[in-house]
């Protein structure tokens, strides 16, 4: 069975702890999705409700140090500068080829995890923007010195390495792929307790170019060992087809790793919460705005069917449902009815098949959604180009499986 994992940032422990305990929250073919859940470093600080729902569930509980970071320059006043490990200046990857220096990030790192409550560690992790340089070569060595500090403790926990990588960086060649991602991938599954995480990060959105390059990476990652799909809501869907293991995402929010993005729009320490609220589309499988969307809600034009959700067990009050107190919730029954789904389909080619016809149907309402936003003036993020590379990609992976005999999508 695939996962689901959840990301929680600022003000999500109520959901959280809703999710994980009541039994009246999801049905217990849903809840088995959910095995663990991760919290950013930056809320677990504010709010310890995440680890108390956690704990009551019996689900593995990740913080995510949000080491990607390291390497750029942060505002001083951002509120991950004022991690126990973190600084606003850009750390050099040279500086960590010091042991010294990365025995110092690794027990940090850990120590914070463990004083929050986390019951399975991630290691420390840069944003990998090539191979050629030294922040690969550390990244390796803060695997394996994590795995050996947890040793030294006496401490069993559960490890989960999460590779954070500029998608463009990533190539196939099959030389160069052993030692650029390969080599990574390797590493992170010497120490891992399970599946590892891994994040294509791309400053653009979904489009044919690499939609396709990430098809051809999730399949050589899932050669190498079991993977989560980190950072994934939008794609989610296709890397499971493609051999993800599961995939994480956030609730309403989270759903495309653009590291460069996150380093421009990070919230400050004086506001610890989110700038960004939105509210999920299940016809178009992603999240929007949550204003623009009340907002065409209240368009005659728009159905229903092209907002809302048309489940009444999860939203039984129709966009009241959806788009009050309870977004977040559909979100994830949404995302699990769809696994579910996905997961009831045997064979890749005709996963395919149903994704591409989802993506098809997603391109007419997402493209009806664009109308009544410009006919009314909302301004609204639904981008049908997106989805019409989804459907593409499908189309053309479905094609490639035919003329290998059904078994085979490079």
């Amino acid at each position: 069975m695939t996962e689901l994992v959840l990301r929680a940032g600022h003000n999500d422990h109520v959901v959280l702890n809703e999710l994980l305990t009541d039994p009246a929250a999801l049905p217990p073919r849903h809840s088995r999705y959910i095995r663990r859940v991760v919290v950013d470093a930056t809320a677990v600080v504010h709010e310890d409700g995440f680890t108390r729902a956690a704990y009551a569930a019996g689900t593995q509980l990740l913080i995510d140090p949000q080491t990607m970071f390291l390497t750029s320059r942060q505002d001083p006043t951002d509120n991950w500068a004022d991690l126990p490990y973190a600084t606003s200046a850009p750390v050099d990857p040279r500086a960590l080829l010091d042991a010294d220096a990365r025995a110092e990030l690794i027990e940090s790192v850990v120590e914070f995890q463990l004083d929050h409550g986390a019951t399975g560690i991630m290691p420390p992790y840069l944003h990998l923007t090539d191979f050629a340089g030294s922040a690969a070569q550390v990244q390796r060595l803060l695997y394996k010195e994590t795995a050996s500090h947890l040793t030294s403790l006496g401490l069993m926990f559960a490890l989960f390495p999460v590779i954070s990588v500029d998608q463009r960086a990533v190539s196939l060649d099959p030389a160069a792929w052993q030692l650029g991602l390969g080599r990574v991938l390797r590493a992170a599954h010497r120490i891992a307790t399970g599946p590892v995480g891994l994040g294509l990060s791309m400053t653009t959105g979904p489009n044919v170019t690499n939609l396709h390059a990430a098809t051809r990476i999730w399949r050589r990652a899932a050669s190498v060992g079991p993977f989560l799909a980190w950072h994934a809501g939008e794609s989610g869907l296709l890397a499971v087809t493609m051999g993800a293991d599961g995939y994480e995402v956030g609730m309403c929010s989270g759903e495309r790793y653009d590291v460069r993005g996150k380093q421009s729009s990070r919230a400050q320490a004086s506001s610890p919460g989110p700038r960004y609220i939105g509210a999920y589309v299940d016809s178009i499988g992603r999240s929007l705005g949550l204003s623009s969307v009340r907002s065409l809600a209240e368009v005659a034009g728009v159905h229903q069917g092209e907002l809302g959700c048309l489940d009444s067990n999860c939203c039984p009050r129709g966009f009241d449902s959806m788009l009050g107190p309870g977004r977040r919730q559909h979100a994830v029954r949404s995302r699990l009815r769809d696994l579910e789904a996905l997961d009831a389909i045997g064979t890749r080619t005709w996963r395919l098949r149903h994704l591409s016809d989802r993506a098809r149907d997603s391109v007419v309402s997402a493209r009806r959604i664009r109308v009544a936003a410009n006919n009314t003036g909302v301004s609204i993020g639904a981008n049908p180009a997106e989805l019409e590379a989804m459907y593409t990609v499908t189309q053309n992976l479905m094609a490639t499986a035919r003329v290998s005999g059904g078994g085979g999508v490079a």
